[in-house]
């Protein structure tokens, strides 16, 4: 939903939006691109567009506002031009990084890589004092040459027969930038809405479950953060054809209650563009949760249902709504204050 301008008061209205003017330009884009990868990262991933100058320059053209950033890229995105579409295994996945909660020793061993993870979370006054850093971009910029491809956890669980083998359907994923969401979802269509998701509506459902109002409560079988080499069809040849690489960040969560079809193990699935590690563990919280991956459990929640989610984690449709409410509502409410002197004339009169 996009409520935008407001006729009448033209000059007003333009000295606003001057006043509220990016405060930035060629020096801001590149510090932000260089200083705030999570940021560009997370605009990236809600606009569903890898493109990581872009992002910058939303983020800072919004002064911050991730909301108004996503908005100015998504926008910026449907003016482009659809071509072949890119297919993907993320089993190819480039690590940088590569924990698992579920097991201890993994083959290829745990992979810590960039984190703030395992340190003192305290602020550091001194941060304002000392000189610029030199970014570390790990995981940022796509670059797989000398990492080891590593084999992934849930696979090994497959082969013991503990976790269902995936729907090898072939279906045509559903793109649901050119075709409305429509309920009940395909998984795909599913999938698509969660990763184009706000980071905190989807960490705050996930979270809700967590505490015991949805049915699932899992195990991460395996966090990746890497890139993601992605290839399409030659023309003539058919064969894949590598055409470039993605930083993405991949989340596997299992269930600890096993579905009454052949004894496995529930699983969701997450996959973000850029490094949102948040967000990619909310998200296969969330698809376990929405794909019933706990049908017999002895309450309802609003979590499994797949319409109050999905409609209400888009961060754009969230933020213009709610900010609609800023725009003249004068003869709305004046009809609603008529209605209630008509209700109090009424009342008086009643003998």
């Amino acid at each position: 939903m996009g409520y935008l301008a407001v006729k009448g008061s033209e000059e007003a209205v333009q000295a606003a939006r001057a006043l509220a003017g990016p405060t930035g330009g060629r020096g801001t884009v590149d510090a932000v691109a260089a200083h705030l990868p999570l940021a560009v990262d997370e605009v990236q991933a809600e606009a569903g567009v890898y493109e990581p100058r872009l992002a910058a320059i939303a983020f800072t053209q919004a002064r911050g506002d991730v909301a108004e950033a996503v908005f100015l890229l998504r926008g910026y995105r449907s003016t482009l031009p659809r071509r072949e579409s890119a297919r993907a295994d993320t089993a190819d996945i480039v690590a940088h990084r590569r924990i698992s909660s579920a097991f201890r020793n993994v083959p290829g061993g745990q992979l810590l890589g960039a984190t703030n993870d395992y340190g003192l979370r305290l602020l550091d006054p001194g941060l304002a004092e000392r000189p610029d850093a030199v970014p570390q971009h790990e995981g940022t910029e796509p670059t797989g040459s000398g990492l080891v491809r590593l084999s992934k956890v849930v696979d090994h669980l497959r082969a013991e027969g503990l976790v269902a083998q995936p729907d090898g359907t072939g279906e045509p994923a559903d793109d649901i930038t050119r075709t409305a969401l429509r309920y009940p979802a395909s998984r795909s269509a599913r999938l698509q809405a969660l990763a184009r998701g706000q980071s905190g509506a989807l960490t705050a459902f996930a979270y809700a479950n967590l505490r015991g109002y949805g049915p699932f409560h899992p195990t991460l079988a395996e966090l990746r953060v890497g890139v993601l080499p992605l290839t399409v069809a030659h023309p003539r040849t058919g064969n894949p054809v590598c055409v470039g690489e993605i930083p993405v960040t991949e989340a596997e969560a299992v269930g600890q209650k096993p579905n009454r079809e052949g004894g496995t193990l529930g699983m969701g699935y997450g996959c973000v563009p850029g490094r949102v590690e948040r967000k990619a563990s909310a998200m296969a919280i969330m698809d376990a949760v929405l794909g019933g991956v706990n049908d017999d459990a002895p309450f309802d929640s609003p979590l499994t249902d797949e319409e109050f989610v999905l409609s209400h984690v888009d961060g754009v449709e969230a933020a213009g709504f709610v900010e609609h409410m800023k725009l003249p509502h004068e003869v709305t409410f004046a009809s609603d204050l008529d209605r209630v002197r008509s209700i109090r004339q009424h009342v008086k009169d009643v003998p």
